[in-house]
Formats: C-alpha cells, structure tokens, sequence
C-alpha cells in the first residue's frame, strides 16, 4: 500500500512519508525492547540477586519515553503528510481528467469519481496515520520481539515464532478474496450514489409516475444490491478478523502450555516462566488490537488501485508538431469504427463537408449519428480511415487543437451554479458583455432573459433546473455561438425548443461567420429540409443515400420513407373521443 501511495505523490510528499516511516519503525522497535525487557527484568527479579533487574527498569523506561516522543511525532507528522498526499493526488486525478478523451467521459462516471476523490482519497491520505502505524506498531514490534526472545530462550519463543508465518498466511489467503469482495462492495456504492443523486434531480417526472415506477423500483434495486454487497463485505470482514484472533489465540496457548512443560521439567526458571508467559500476553494483546486496521488498509488499496486504474487508462496520441488546417472542412475517409472489439458501429464512411455548409445526419436509432460527430471532436481515434479537418487529419492537429476548431451542442446540457451571463461566457473566458449579449441575442436567450429577476445577472441554480430544457439548450448554443468556433456541431440540440426559436437559432448560425461549417444530427423536418447535405446512415452503420434534400427525394428510397415516417409523425395529434 505505501510503495502505490509512494508512486502516486510528489518529492515532497514522499520526502515526509519516509521521514515518518523511519519515526514509527523505531517507534516499534522501541516497543520490542520494552517487552524483551519484561523478560529479562522478571528472570531478574526472581532470581537470587535480584538487584540486577532494576538496571532493566531504568532501560525500559528509556524504550518507553522514547517510543511515546516518536509516537507523538509520528502523529503530528502523520496530519502533514496526508494533508501533501490529499493534494497531491487531487492533482493526479484533476490532470489526468483534463488529458483523458472525451470518450472516457461518455459513460456516467459521476458516482465512481465522486467516491474515488471525496471518501476514497481521503481514506486513502489519512491511512499511513490511521490504519498503517496501528499495523507497524502491530506487526513488526511483536516480530521483533520475537526474534530477540529466540535469543533469551528458543524453546519457549518458538512456537510464537512459527505462528508468524501461520498468521501471514490466513491474512494473504483472506487479502485476495477480501480485496474483490471490497472492491464489489464499493462498485455498489457509486452506483447508488449514482442513482440517488438522478432520482432526486428527477423529482417532479418521478412523482408524476408514481410509488410504482420504473425510477422508483430502480432505486430500491440499487439500494438492496449495495445493501447485499455490504453484508458479504461484513460478513467476509468477521471471518477473516476471527481467523486471525483464532489463529493468535492459538499460538499463544501453545506457547504457554510449552513454558509450563518446560518449568515442570526444570528445563526454566521461574523467572523465565513468568517474563516468557508476561511476554506472551502482551505481544498477542499487540497483535491482536492491529488486526481490525487490516480491513481499513483492504479499503485504502482498493482506492489506490482505482486512482492508479484511472492513471493507466489510455491516452490518444498526440503530435509533437500540430499541423495545421486549411479551411473548416470536414471529410470522412473509409471510417470504421467500434467502441468494443468485434462490434463495429461504423463501417467504411466516406463524405465531405464543405466549408461553411450544413451537413445533416439522418437515420435510425443506433445507427452511428453521434458516433460521427464524436469523432469530429476526437472523443475518440477511429478503428480505421482518416477523419480530416481542413484536409489534415485529426491526430496530426492534436486534440486541444481540434477542440479549439470546434463548438458542441448536445443533447444534455449542464449549467454551472453562477449567474447566467457567466454560464454563457463558459464558451470564452476572455469575452465581453457586449459579446456575451450578442450571442445570447442570436441563441434566442434574450428572450427570456429580459423576463429574469436580475436579467443575465440572474443567479442559475446547479445543473440549470430553475431554466426549462429549451431555455437550457439555447444558453449552450450561446455558448458555441461565443465561442466562435469555424465548426459547430448539433446533436439533437433544438429538439427542446419551438419551431419559431429553431429557426431563428439556425438562421443566426448561418448568418454569424460564412465559413462556419455545421454537422446537424436532428428529426426535425425543416432542419433536414435546410441542409446543403443529408448523409442517410443505415442500420449497419454504412451511408444509404447521400444528397440534398430534393435529390433524395427522387432517388433515395431509404430517404423518402424516412420523410415519409417524419410526415406523418408531424400530422399525428390526440383526438378527443366525444
């Protein structure tokens, strides 16, 4: 556990956490040689010139003030270095966040961050302090000790010399399976954390559905899943610490019995008998008051290995030397892609988007829409061909490169706890007011925004919930608007809005630059209908039909059904039965 923290921490983290190691190890060995001392002062003691043994008291007493100054320098330390570790890998985490592909973050990961870097790294910092030195002071004092009893009187010290192996062993055979019943435990946890913070946001569509809804009964599920997993993880927590006292226990009376069969042979003295049987009871209390911080130490492992998981996960590769784009164009070149091996989501795609174009995608459900978008944005690397921006492929610009030349509208918007004139300056830190309020004007956000208490100073609440979706939705076109970027890309993101706002959000998207060029994933029929391109996907993940609007019509099949299903959905409304 300490070699992965060592890894995880700065110089100076690590400069102090050997420090401290090298306080509680002498720390410990100051205890060995406080209970070897109880040996040797009751051998004394009992002996005929018994005036030998307060020498030993007054060694004892130096052990002992020395370990409690080391102890308590070992405490205070032990405060700074989790305070350096804490930071150190909220840095690691924060920095590689920022470097991980967008695609990392397309799975809802909120609960697994969230317990990683609030409860997880916290255990984690603080474990040299509570859970390690309660382990040193447990284990290498007694094992010390033991050892230097071999020396005082083998036969007696060699059956708590065998129990160490022993006792070893049950920990090691109990840590691998403990290990994953902990980390199943702690997957249930996110999960339900995961899930109540949804179903609490989701409040008004969950009581409108009902005790008995579909969220509802998700919510119990998770909860008796992480329930389940809790118990196994106790129950698993109970064996293995009564295994080890088991173990101890057993050791220690053998011990014992051995001393007593030894003084009746007078094979021992009194006084060896009494130091050895002292010696013994104090160094299983030891033990045995360590054992408990051993599940602590489990937890912290399986945290550190999650931290160094998420260290380890794969980076796209980015070019020492960026190229640079020639214009806003886009172009597909033979693009496979497959987010999971064997499963390809896209298959041989080639299309050119011109600069300053619309270009629509159309097509059913699963059939790879938002996938090519994505990869635009180079959420991800395709598995095969070339993605190309301004004729030069999408590695060679490099991914903060590609992120500058692109503004993203999807589906799901979130808006920060801020005022609103602030959540649309997310899309340039560096703008103006004036230029805030001009892209906001084109969004179709000055139309709500006047009717707002403080107008664009209007504090928004987490997650944007005092603003309807479509009022959301346009704060994030606002965003792209100001961001100026030369490629904008829509997935879905005036599906909340009236036809009167779509239109004038995409009038305004056309009017702001001539060379910004669009890709538009929509169901709205004007939207397809205004397109300077529709690229039909099929199915399988290959284009079916690529033209403009009325070419499709006449000589895409595939098409024409589709706008024939778009038609009629548009004409279906609700008929009152009287």
């Amino acid at each position: 556990m300490l070699r992965t923290l060592y890894r995880l921490g700065d110089e100076a983290a690590n400069a102090l956490l050997r420090r401290w190691g090298v306080i509680v190890v002498v720390a410990a060995l100051a205890t060995s040689a406080v209970l070897l001392g109880i040996i040797l002062f009751l051998d004394r003691i009992l002996s005929p010139m018994p005036a030998d043994a307060w020498s030993m008291v007054g060694i004892m007493a130096i052990c002992a003030l020395v370990f409690a100054i080391l102890d308590w320098y070992g405490t205070v330390l032990s405060q700074f270095v989790s305070e350096k570790y804490l930071r150190a890998m909220h840095r690691l985490i924060a920095r590689r966040a920022i470097e991980l592909p967008l695609g990392y973050f397309s799975v809802d990961r909120s609960g697994e961050i969230a317990q990683m870097t609030v409860k997880g790294v916290v255990n984690a910092s603080y474990a040299p302090g509570s859970f390690q030195k309660p382990l040193v002071y447990g284990v290498v004092s007694p094992m010390v000790a033991v050892i230097g009893a071999m020396f005082i009187e083998w036969r007696t010290a060699l059956p708590l010399l065998i129990s160490i192996p022993i006792l070893v062993a049950i920990h090691r055979y109990s840590y691998t399976s403990h290990k994953e019943i902990e980390r199943d435990s702690q997957r249930h946890q996110q999960d339900a954390a995961a899930t109540i913070l949804e179903f609490a946001q989701s409040q008004p569509i969950v009581r409108v559905a009902g005790p008995h809804s579909i969220a509802v009964q998700h919510v119990r599920s998770v909860i008796t899943n992480q329930l389940r997993a809790a118990e196994r993880l106790l129950l698993k927590n109970g064996r293995t610490l009564s295994a080890l006292q088991t173990g101890t226990l057993l050791c220690m009376t053998v011990s014992l019995i051995i001393q007593v069969l030894l003084f009746a042979n007078d094979s021992i003295s009194i006084g060896i008998l009494a130091g050895f049987a002292a010696f013994t009871f104090l160094v299983t209390k030891i033990a045995l008051q360590a054992m408990p911080f051993t599940q602590g130490l489990m937890m912290v492992a399986n945290t550190l290995d999650q931290i160094q998981e998420l260290l380890d996960e794969n980076l796209l590769p980015e070019p020492d030397a960026p190229a640079t784009p020639a214009d806003a164009s886009i172009e597909f070149l033979g693009v496979d892609f497959a987010y999971v091996d064997g499963a390809p989501v896209l298959n041989d795609i080639s299309f050119r988007v011109a600069p300053g174009t619309t270009t629509a995608l159309v097509g059913p459900s699963g059939s790879g829409k938002t996938t090519l978008a994505r990869l635009v944005a180079r959420f991800y690397d395709v598995t095969g061909g070339e993605v190309r921006i301004g004729e030069a492929n999408v590695k060679d610009l490099g991914t903060p490169q590609v992120a500058s030349l692109v503004s993203m509208v999807f589906q799901d918007v979130y808006l920060f706890e801020d005022t609103l004139m602030e959540n649309i300056r997310l899309g340039r830190q560096d703008a103006t007011d004036a230029e805030v309020i001009r892209a906001a004007k084109i969004a179709g956000v000055a139309e709500f925004a006047e009717r707002l208490p403080d107008g664009y100073q209007t504090g928004i609440s987490e997650g944007g919930k005092n603003l309807s979706n479509g009022q959301r939705q346009r704060v994030s076109i606002a965003r792209a608007l100001l961001k100026d970027a030369p490629i904008v890309l829509l997935d879905e993101a005036t599906s909340a809005l009236d036809v009167e706002n779509e239109s004038l959000i995409l009038s305004g998207l056309a009017a702001l630059s001539g060379e910004r060029t669009c890709i538009a994933i929509a169901h709205r029929m004007s939207t397809i209908a205004s397109a300077d391109q529709i690229v039909v996907l099929g199915t399988d993940g290959r284009i079916a039909a690529i033209g403009d609007h009325h070419t499709l019509l006449r000589e895409s099949p595939t098409y024409a059904s589709y706008w024939e299903d778009r038609q009629h959905g548009a004409g279906w409304q609700l008929r009152d039965s009287h």
